[in-house]
C-alpha cells in the first residue's frame, strides 16, 4: 500500500471528516516558478484566442465606432465573459498544478512499478 500524506485539510485530526488532498509522497508538484510560467503561457494563449475571435466576429470594428447591431454587441459581450472565466480558471488550475506542463510528476521508481 502507498503511504499518503494529508494536505490542505481544515481538520486533519477529525477521523469522521472528509478525506481531502491525499497525495502520495512520490508525486511532488513542480516548483512555483514552473507553475506560474505555465499559467502565464496559458493566459497568453487564451488572450490571443480571445482577440482572434473578436476580430472574426467584428471585422469592420463596429464596436469601436459604437455602431454594432445588438446581436453582434451581445455576442462580443459573451465572448468577453468567456475570456474572463477561462482566464480565471487557467490561473487557478495552473497554480494548483492541473494544467499540462504544470502537473505533478511521478518518481522513476513509481513509474517502473506501474508499467
Amino acid at each position: 500500500m502507498l503511504a499518503v500524506e494529508m494536505q490542505g485539510c481544515s481538520h486533519p485530526a477529525d477521523p469522521d471528516g472528509p478525506i481531502c488532498g491525499l497525495r502520495p509522497p512520490e508525486d511532488q508538484p513542480p516548483s512555483r516558478v514552473r507553475r506560474v510560467a505555465v499559467a502565464v503561457f496559458y493566459l497568453v494563449l487564451i488572450f490571443m484566442a480571445y482577440g482572434a475571435l473578436v476580430v472574426a466576429v467584428d471585422p469592420l470594428d463596429c464596436l469601436g465606432a459604437n455602431s454594432c447591431r445588438i446581436s453582434t454587441s451581445l455576442l462580443i459581450d459573451c465572448i468577453t465573459v468567456g475570456w474572463c472565466g477561462l482566464s480565471f480558471a487557467a490561473a487557478i488550475a495552473g497554480w494548483k498544478g492541473l494544467l499540462p506542463g504544470a502537473r505533478a510528476r511521478r518518481s522513476a521508481s513509481l513509474r517502473s512499478a506501474t508499467e
